[in-house]
């Protein structure tokens, strides 16, 4: 297995958005994600390969209880400037929310895109790559240059169908799947990353690159 990561200490991670929160002067209405997403790849003996992911988030202004949870999407095709991905693909196998507070794993399909200042896109699929309900286990209160916020962990992964092209970074958006403290919304559209608008993306003015990506290095398979 290969791992690849920007940066892995949380806490430079959250000083570095402290300074861009404190430029802001705003609070988000999403989680963003932090520096030091990693990235482990795995080739299959059916010639598939699977990614996880694994990283951490900050929001701002929030508390652990005041909230039901964060969701998140992993835009599997790779960031770029198509509105649709290129190639585009189904991945047999990646995580996904088809329920509140259910991580599950099935074939994923193209369904979507967020348009990013600057001319890129984010491709989604139709659920959330992964949620993660408020607990004491799951978030955290912290305090960063005088502000206060929550963290937590997030994770998802996918399996590429084999010869497909693997995008070479990968980047999360978070999202505020909304309901309350120990309940999720009852709508249909807080599960659907196509049509819930607080998210990084959109509401927080998040543009993924840098160390909120993630690298991916795919070694060759040996020569035969």
């Amino acid at each position: 297995m290969i791992q690849a990561s920007f940066a892995s200490v949380l806490r430079a991670a959250l000083v570095g958005l402290a300074v861009a929160g404190a430029a802001s002067g705003a609070l988000a209405d999403a989680a963003n994600p932090l520096s030091g997403t990693t990235a482990t790849v795995k080739r299959n003996t059916d010639g598939t390969t699977t990614v996880s992911l694994q990283g951490n988030w900050w929001w701002a202004g929030q508390r652990c209880t005041g909230r039901y949870g964060v969701g998140w999407s992993v835009d599997w095709w790779g960031v770029s400037s198509s509105q649709t991905p290129v190639p585009n693909f189904t991945l047999p196998s990646a995580t996904q929310v088809k329920a509140h507070g259910v991580t599950t794993t099935g074939p994923v399909s193209f369904a979507g895109s967020i348009a990013i200042p600057g001319g890129t896109y984010f491709h989604l699929g139709s659920y959330y790559s992964g949620e993660l309900a408020f607990s004491p286990d799951t978030c955290s209160n912290a305090h960063m240059g005088g502000k206060s916020g929550i963290t937590g962990a997030w994770s998802a992964s996918a399996t590429y169908p084999a010869g497909a092209m693997i995008p070479p970074q990968l980047c999360v958006n978070m999202y505020d799947p909304h309901g309350r403290a120990g309940k999720p919304s009852d709508k249909a559209a807080d599960l659907n990353p196509r049509t819930q608008k607080d998210n990084s993306i959109q509401t927080n003015t998040y543009a993924p690159g840098g160390g909120s990506c993630v690298t991916v290095v795919v070694t060759p398979p040996p020569v035969p």
